[in-house]
């Protein structure tokens, strides 16, 4: 995704688009512009109403990873419906399916899901120490103070006057990892803000995000100075002069809210995550296992297709490093911690931008 700023005329009005996660927040955020006018909205006393006082979005846009649920995609289309009866065009952008990537020109194959790992041979790395032993913890400590507040040309100048040299050290086989996470950034951003730019013209933009209260960890600015991101289920939306007495915010939102907000419309969607997303929970494993054995399917093809994929790793999609259709689950409650004593995470697919699941 381009990270510099892009040419707009900041004077034109932005050009809006809901990046549609066809989760629980997105669909009540969506249905919450699509379903109800203003005037149905006062007249009824929803807690909906002013929320979106300079209109609805121009956009929504979903990107399918072509690895999620057959209810997801459910659900995209139900959202396609209302957002078309609503006058928004709601369009779906892919890169692939993440499912089967694609094989590099260097042979080796794709994988953007942080698959957790086990390493199958010795390995010999070269690492940087202090000639003096004792002198390995102030060293390790300069380090530290340098990825966090930066270090002062007095802490500069001591961590460059410790002599070091390079050490050849062999892990052995066994050793656990997890590979890096890319497949909300390929699969997710880079097609939806591709699309985006192509639409926008000479506009500013403004990326709406299904992200509530009780998500803001998840919250950040825009890419560039082009693209700002908003949280309507967090912040109270900006009025046109005038507005102030008209209309009335009651963001903040929490899922709960969402939740109820969707009972009250007689829908719940699932949970989007893709089905073979790593960060599911025990009680997420065991309940689409019993619950959607299709789906429990595919991720336990995808996670044997992906087992050598790195060499001299094995690739797992369960924490435990188990091959999945042999994991005995754990958790028989949804309240209740896991094996490992973590939250089910995969409804954002583990993501911090706000793209993936919503």
């Amino acid at each position: 995704m381009r990270k510099t700023k892009a040419s707009f005329e900041p004077s034109l009005p932005p050009f809006r688009v809901h990046a549609f996660g066809a989760g629980v927040q997105s669909t009540s955020l969506l249905y919450a512009w699509a379903l109800e006018s203003e005037e149905e909205s006062r007249a009824n006393g929803t807690m909906w109403r002013g929320f979106f006082p300079q209109g609805r979005p121009d956009l929504a846009l979903y990107a399918d990873t072509q690895s999620e649920s057959r209810a997801i995609a459910a659900s995209v289309d139900e959202a396609r419906a209302h957002a078309a009866a609503a006058g928004v065009p709601f369009e779906v952008v892919t890169a692939g399916d993440l499912g089967h990537p694609k094989v590099a020109s260097t042979g080796t194959q794709g994988i953007f899901v942080p698959l957790f790992t086990v390493s199958c041979e010795p390995r010999w790395v070269t690492s940087t120490t202090p000639v003096d032993p004792f002198a390995i913890a102030r060293w390790t400590q300069l380090q530290a103070i340098a990825e966090t507040r930066g270090r002062t040309a007095a802490e500069n100048a001591e961590f460059d006057a410790i002599a070091t040299h390079d050490v050849d050290v062999c892990i052995p086989a066994g050793e656990e990892g997890q590979l890096r996470r890319q497949c909300t950034a390929v699969y997710k951003i880079d097609p939806m803000m591709k699309r985006i730019y192509e639409l926008a013209g000479d506009r500013p933009i403004e990326v709406w995000l299904g992200i509530s209260v009780d998500e803001a960890e998840r919250l950040k600015t825009g890419p560039n100075d082009r693209v700002r991101y908003v949280y309507p289920l967090v912040f109270n939306q900006e009025r046109s002069a005038g507005q102030e007495a008209d209309y009335a915010n009651l963001a903040p939102m929490n899922r709960n809210d969402c939740i109820r907000h969707l009972i009250d419309l007689d829908t719940i969607p699932a949970k989007s995550a893709c089905v073979f997303c790593p960060y599911r929970s025990e009680y997420a494993w065991a309940q689409m296992k019993r619950e959607d054995p299709e789906s429990f399917e595919r991720a336990c093809e995808y996670d044997e297709r992906m087992r050598d994929a790195r060499p001299g790793f094995k690739c797992y999609v369960h924490r435990s490093r188990m091959p999945l259709r042999a994991v005995a689950f754990q958790a028989s409650h949804p309240q209740t911690l896991d094996l490992f004593g973590e939250t089910d995470i995969s409804v954002s697919g583990g993501c911090e931008e706000g793209y993936c699941g919503l």
